[in-house]
C-alpha cells in the first residue's frame, strides 16, 4: 500500500478517496495512518503489548509467591532444637532512685551508701546470700547459682555500681549481667 497523492490511498491498484471508505480503512487498519488535509498526524504512541506482558509476569509472580493458607514451605514441627544453651535463673538487684530492691523486696536506700567507700551493702548481701543458700538446699546435686542481674538506672554513680558488683560477688554470684534502665540519648 503506497500513498500517491495527499488524501488518496492506493490499495492494490484501487484509488480510494478521502471519504467514507478511507475512514473505515483507517479504523480497520490502525497501523496505517491516512492523511487528511488540515490535520496533523501523530506518530507517538505507547506500546500496550510490552506493558501487558510486564503486568502478566508480575501477577503470575505474586500469585505464585503469596500463600494464604499459612504454609511457610517447611514443617514447623521438624525444626532443630537448640543445644548448648541452658536457661539460667538469676536474681535481679534493682538500683533506682527510690531504693535498692532484690527480686522486688526493698533492702536499702541510696542515701545510706557512701560512694567514696567501697564496701559491701549488708541489705543486698543478706538477701542474695539467702537466695543462694536456698537454691543449694532445694537442689543439692545441682551446681550453686552464679548469675545475678544488676538493673541500674543510667544516672547511678559509678561508685554505687562498684559497691553492688562487689556485694554480689561476695554473696556468691561472681557472674554479673548489667541492665541499664533509662539510658541517656546521645547529645545533639
Amino acid at each position: 500500500m503506497s500513498i500517491r497523492a495527499p488524501g488518496h490511498v492506493s490499495r492494490e491498484g484501487l484509488k480510494i478517496g478521502r471519504g467514507r471508505v478511507a475512514r473505515v480503512l483507517g479504523r480497520v487498519l490502525p497501523s496505517q495512518t491516512l492523511s487528511t488535509p488540515g490535520r496533523r498526524q501523530t506518530g507517538a504512541g505507547l506500546s500496550m503489548t510490552s506493558m501487558i506482558d510486564v503486568m502478566v509476569v508480575l501477577v503470575v509472580f505474586l500469585l505464585l509467591t503469596f500463600a494464604t493458607h499459612g504454609d511457610l514451605g517447611h514443617d514447623v514441627s521438624k525444626l532443630p532444637t537448640a543445644t548448648g544453651a541452658e536457661i539460667v535463673t538469676a536474681p535481679i538487684v534493682d538500683v533506682k532512685s527510690e531504693g535498692i530492691f532484690v527480686e522486688g523486696e526493698r533492702v536499702g536506700r541510696l542515701d545510706e551508701i557512701e560512694p567514696g567507700k567501697v564496701r559491701r551493702h549488708e541489705g543486698v548481701y543478706n538477701a542474695l546470700r539467702r537466695r543462694h543458700d536456698l537454691a543449694k538446699q532445694l537442689a543439692p546435686n545441682d551446681p550453686a547459682p552464679t548469675h545475678v542481674i544488676l538493673a541500674i538506672d543510667a544516672e547511678t554513680p559509678a561508685g554505687i555500681v562498684k559497691i553492688m558488683t562487689k556485694t554480689s560477688a561476695e554473696a556468691g554470684y561472681p557472674s554479673i549481667d548489667f541492665l541499664v534502665n533509662g539510658a541517656p540519648t546521645a547529645a545533639r
